[in-house]
């Protein structure tokens, strides 16, 4: 039933429809009805469309996404970028979603206003059409290297991240070229809009600012071979390679609002690379190869402290982050955080700073930095822990003392002491830094070692190195030459007594022909023979070296130092490597000490000998085995008389030599006894011949210092003297002008020069002996005693002295003997007349042959 006004509309309608029949006209209804159903058929097609479009893009981004993860994976790309990815893509997937949910209603919306304007041409000047789409510019062509990338995004921080990945994909960087705020965009914005009203010009839009949670309104982004290059130095040093190219391809996003009123961020690609672009050239930027991850750098930072190689730390970073870093950046990450560390302070303020915190580590550390009292530079740095002074205190008999030269930038010399441990190995307990190795720096290193071990005066002999650089004068012998030739050096070291020694000396002359100006004898006479006190066996008979011959030991130490103390370390660098080592070598002896297990039976072994190896360490045992088979085995041919005060006398049958023992304290007054404080054959041969319970002697004979586990060798317990840090101030030395290695190259050069002309000159006896003092010359200079060399007097001038006449002798001594090289014929061209007897002379020497 209808209502009586629904019934009135409806017979007016009707009348009308008939009226317009009559007139051969269309109904109304019906024309509408037939819009309505048009309208809903395209709807649906619209509708249908839409999500097609959108599953496509759904599907596009998924195998984008699945393409560059799998690509990362092959890079092994740490967790936190992958992780980066997956937030991006779901970001642009939610984002896609929000689009099409928007290109719905704005398609349906539009569908209907057309409708409307079919039934109503003129309601478009009443409700404008609020198409989305109708406010999207009229777009060029895209770039080929911006292809498949989004225009619109929501926000900044969804562009960055869909960027990072597109460029990671595609090989290209892009940096920011210039960027305008929102407060910037919006005074902009209203200073025009005043401008406008100023001028009486009307606008048909209200003023619209930029919301401000967007921050940013624009930025223009480059190719990074599209910034042009500002050289920021003085023009000292040109750059002969940059990045620009020129490149014109470039990325500009702006905030722009749609008609409907949603703010969004609208990405425009211009330009195009005028340059290859390809994974190698991404991968070799520096933006790219850089480590900027804090933990890494922290991580950079303890390993160069510990004495890591440049190589080694590169190594380490590749394998974390998986970039194509190279050395040159790892250098420069060592710089920067150098220059952190510095903080514009003085050698001499970071050493103590270094050695400050060292002694506050542990009781007992003790350090000393000595400073020049003008320069304020530390011309003396010393250290030693308190576990190196119960290691000296428990092995002070034998120290091995030895310098290195140039460990580092400022050409610091390392001076070190070393003991010979219960394992048979060589350890630290003193180091020292000087910069030069004067006595005066030398003696108060020892000083300071004196006054922080009160045991210095139970040291029995104190072993240098002797530094020969004669090696290439063997490598000139035949084979056999040089065999016969070590033995007899072999022979040398370990000749028993001074009739064998001098044999053996004989020997080696005989084998070098008897020649004793053979420069392998020289040597020998000149840097060994006058001090065989030091090396030669029966000279050290009653010295405990224990076995060591020069300081083999702390030549081995030496050795694994110098790779990795770098000499581009300043002196706080060298401190803390030199510390950590030290640290490090003293949790080895711990561990070998604390050491729990047992021997195995070897087979044939004696069961004293195998019973006592859990006691006394393997170095120890080692040498008592040797000496126990000699008193226990077929060789043992001694005879043995006892007296009544315990003392017994026991003469070898073979050679005659006797030896004195005491049965109550089981000692000798053998080499072995004095040298290796162990008990010898001797003792062993009387105590088995004598009815002792043992052969060996009981632990109580045995010095602490081989006892594996005797509390004296725990250099982690135990009182030590008072450490701290001291800093003392010394008399400023006077010096000459230090000059660079580059002036001493050129005056160097500059005199040599002058010499080599001078001696093409000469005749040839003059020439050979020229030649041969400049030899020795280098030799003593490159062994380092040029000091020695210029102190002796030099023979090989008594030749030349020999064959000259008494005037060109005077003129010589006259020059003096440093100056002989330019001999008569240099001096006859420097007069310039000079008499017939210098020029007769002259020619006489040219025809006598040296000597």
């Amino acid at each position: 039933m209808l209502r009586d006004g629904e019934e009135d509309v409806a017979r007016g309608s009707d009348q009308r429809d008939q009226r317009e029949q009559a007139n051969g006209k269309e109904p109304i209804f019906e024309k509408c009805l037939a819009l309505t159903q048009i309208q809903n058929r395209k709807t649906t097609l619209n509708r249908t469309s839409v999500l097609a479009r959108k599953t496509r893009k759904m599907l596009t981004r998924r195998r984008v996404f699945m393409r560059t993860k799998k690509k990362l994976k092959m890079k092994t790309v740490p967790v936190r970028v992958e992780m980066e990815i997956l937030k991006t893509t779901e970001l642009l997937l939610q984002s896609d979603d929000g689009s099409a949910n928007d290109s719905d209603n704005s398609d349906d919306g539009s569908k209907g206003s057309e409708a409307q304007a079919e039934i109503s041409p003129n309601s478009h000047r009443i409700s404008p059409n609020p198409h989305p789409k109708s406010d999207l510019r009229v777009k060029s062509a895209v770039s080929a290297w911006f292809y498949g990338f989004e225009s619109s995004f929501d926000s900044w921080d969804r562009f960055h991240a869909a960027f990072y990945i597109f460029q990671l994909e595609t090989f290209q960087r892009f940096t920011k070229r210039t960027s305008t705020s929102v407060t910037a965009r919006n005074k902009q914005i209203v200073a025009s809009s005043k401008a406008r009203k100023v001028a009486g010009k009307k606008t048909r839009k209200a003023v619209t600012l930029v919301p401000d949670e967007w921050v940013t309104y624009s930025k223009t982004l480059v190719c990074t071979h599209g910034q042009p290059y500002e050289p920021k130095g003085k023009g000292k040093r040109n750059h002969n390679n940059v990045r620009d190219t020129n490149c014109p391809a470039r990325v500009n996003l702006t905030v722009t609002a749609s008609i409907s009123g949603r703010w969004y961020l609208r990405a425009n690609a211009s330009g195009s690379h005028n340059h290859a672009v390809s994974k190698h050239t991404y991968e070799g930027y520096t933006e790219n190869r850089t480590v900027k991850d804090p933990q890494l750098k922290s991580d950079v930072a303890v390993l160069r402290k510990a004495g890591a190689t440049a190589k080694g730390i590169l190594q380490y970073l590749q394998e974390r982050t998986g970039k194509k870093t190279n050395l040159k950046d790892v250098h420069n990450m060592v710089q920067r955080h150098n220059a952190s560390v510095q903080a514009g302070l003085t050698d001499a303020q970071r050493a103590f700073a270094v050695l400050e915190d060292f002694t506050r580590q542990r009781n007992g550390n003790a350090a000393q930095v000595l400073v020049d009292s003008e320069t304020n530079i530390a011309r003396i740095a010393t250290f030693q822990t308190a576990r190196m002074k119960r290691l000296f205190k428990a092995s002070p008999e034998i120290v091995f003392v030895d310098s290195t030269h140039n460990t580092n930038a400022n050409r610091y010399k390392l001076f070190s002491f070393m003991v010979h441990d219960v394992f048979g190995k060589g350890q630290y307990v003193h180091h020292a830094l000087v910069d030069s190795e004067e006595k005066d720096n030398l003696r108060r290193v020892v000083e300071i070692f004196k006054e922080n071990n009160p045991e210095w005066g139970k040291i029995q002999l104190f072993m240098s190195d002797k530094a020969i650089h004669q090696k290439d004068l063997a490598t000139r012998l035949t084979p056999g030459v040089k065999e016969d030739a070590k033995s007899l050096m072999r022979d040398l070291v370990y000749a028993k007594s001074s009739a064998a020694y001098e044999e053996s000396k004989a020997t080696l002359l005989r084998l070098l022909g008897d020649n004793s100006s053979h420069k392998l004898y020289k040597t020998f006479v000149d840097n060994w023979d006058q001090s065989k006190d030091e090396w030669v066996t029966y000279k050290r008979g009653d010295v405990p070296h224990l076995t060591n011959n020069t300081n083999n030991r702390i030549e081995s130490q030496w050795g694994k130092i110098k790779n990795v103390v770098e000499d581009s370390y300043s002196i706080d660098q060298l401190l803390s490597t030199l510390i950590a080592l030290q640290v490090y070598a003293e949790e080895q002896y711990l561990a070998e000490y604390h050491r729990v297990g047992s021997r195995p039976t070897r087979e044939s072994e004696d069961e004293e000998l195998t019973k006592l190896a859990i006691h006394i360490s393997p170095f120890a045992h080692e040498l008592l085995s040797k000496e126990h088979y000699h008193a226990t085995g077929t060789r043992a041919d001694y005879t043995v008389q006892l007296d009544d005060g315990g003392m017994a006398t026991v003469t070898s049958a073979v050679s005659g030599d006797t030896h004195e023992v005491n049965t109550r304290t089981s000692s000798c007054n053998c080499i072995f006894t004095k040298t290796c404080l162990l008990p010898c054959r001797h003792v062993m041969f009387v105590r088995s011949t004598c009815n002792f319970e043992t052969c060996v002697p009981p632990m109580r004979y045995f010095a602490t210092r081989w006892i594996r586990h005797s509390p004296e060798n725990d250099i982690d317990e135990g009182d030590v003297s008072t450490g701290g840090l001291k800093q003392k101030v010394l008399p400023s030395v006077p010096k000459g002008r230090a000059l660079s290695s580059s002036n001493k190259y050129i005056e160097a050069k500059a005199i040599t020069e002058k010499i080599v002309d001078r001696l093409a000159l000469q005749s040839t006896p003059t020439f050979r002996v020229a030649l041969t003092w400049l030899e020795n010359f280098f030799e003593a200079l490159n062994a380092g005693e040029v000091v020695d060399f210029s102190e002796r007097g030099n023979p090989v001038f008594l030749r030349l002295s020999s064959t000259s006449s008494g005037g060109v002798v005077r003129e010589l001594d006259a020059v003096g003997e440093s100056t002989p090289s330019f001999e008569t014929s240099t001096i006859t061209k420097s007069i310039p007349n000079p008499p017939k007897s210098h020029r007769i002379h002259s020619r006489r020497t040219s025809q006598v042959s040296p000597q």
